[in-house]
């Protein structure tokens, strides 16, 4: 029995390991571009209800499946949900978080970050061909856009995140229905 569950442990290991590496070896598309919009705003993501961990839990669990982010979700622990890391996305997606938003060292109290995914639906031999993305897709892609200046991101350098958007660009080799969505942020008033 010992040998057993010893055997079990090792080849869970070595199973859940390439899901670990993928996550930390995570890169946006070739050809991903940035349009930044609104550079007078922008987000403090060092103080407020949100920061820049929470932001990408946040959004992503409001724009995946409840399995994906059981925490965020609320799941209970014995939740099932079925062993997959990619989960389609059919439809355009947002949420708006109760980001601290900023203008010239400023707090807007009336203002928020609306955050939303557009897929570009894809068409192979007539047929549609549905989008899918990973966790680490999406908590890259709105960490590229909030973190990176210009063309990769919309961060202002020196101040903070602004307003804009990511497309997805295409892989050198292959395809990937990623290729054409739209992540991005805009700021709202509540």
């Amino acid at each position: 029995m010992r040998v057993s569950i010893v055997i079990a442990a090792v080849f869970g290991t070595a199973a859940a390991s390439p899901l670990a590496v993928r996550a930390g070896n995570w890169s946006p598309l070739p050809g991903t571009t940035a349009t930044c919009g609104d550079q007078e705003k922008y987000m403090s993501l060092v103080i407020g209800p949100e920061d820049s961990k929470s932001i990408l839990k946040h959004s992503c669990a409001a724009f995946m499946p409840p399995c994906a982010y059981k925490a965020e979700n609320k799941l209970s622990e014995d939740a099932f949900c079925t062993a997959v890391d990619v989960y389609p996305l059919d439809e355009p997606k947002n949420v708006t978080l109760p980001v601290l938003v900023e203008q010239g060292g400023n707090k807007l109290a009336r203002w928020a970050v609306n955050f939303f995914v557009i897929p570009k639906k894809q068409t192979v031999a007539n047929f549609p061909e549905s989008v899918f993305w990973s966790t680490s897709d999406c908590e890259g892609y709105i960490n590229e856009l909030v973190q990176k200046s210009s063309p990769e991101g919309c961060n202002i350098s020196g101040i903070g995140p602004g307003a804009g958007n990511l497309t997805i660009g295409a892989p050198t080799e292959g395809t990937s229905t990623l290729t054409g969505t739209v992540v991005g942020v805009k700021f709202v008033q509540k």
